[in-house]
């Protein structure tokens, strides 16, 4: 596939409301999987460093954006990345309780 080209993404109408994708809810899971590969890959004998570091960062964003939603903390299912947000930690800091 060629730079030019656009990829279709269809999601479930559950998704969408008033026209609009739920952004946060998308961002948060999202970010919620990118905390569980960090720790997989931070729980390594020989962690791959730029790797790890670059989920650190990608999550990190993720972390930043959804300290804006109110609602965040409600929700079940995402619990590392309220630990974080609660804790006021940064990804990178709470990456080391698995190393």
């Amino acid at each position: 596939m060629n730079n030019n080209e656009r990829i279709e993404v269809s999601m479930s109408e559950s998704r969408i409301t008033e026209d609009k994708i739920d952004l946060y809810s998308s961002l948060a899971f999202m970010t919620e999987e990118t905390l569980t590969t960090i720790s997989d890959l931070a729980n390594r004998s020989r962690p791959p460093r730029r790797e790890l570091a670059r989920q650190i960062r990608i999550a990190q964003t993720g972390v930043t954006a959804l300290k804006q939603d109110d609602t965040l903390m409600k929700r079940q299912d995402i619990p590392w990345v309220q630990e974080v947000i609660s804790n006021d930690l940064d990804v990178d800091s709470w990456s080391r309780k698995w190393r």
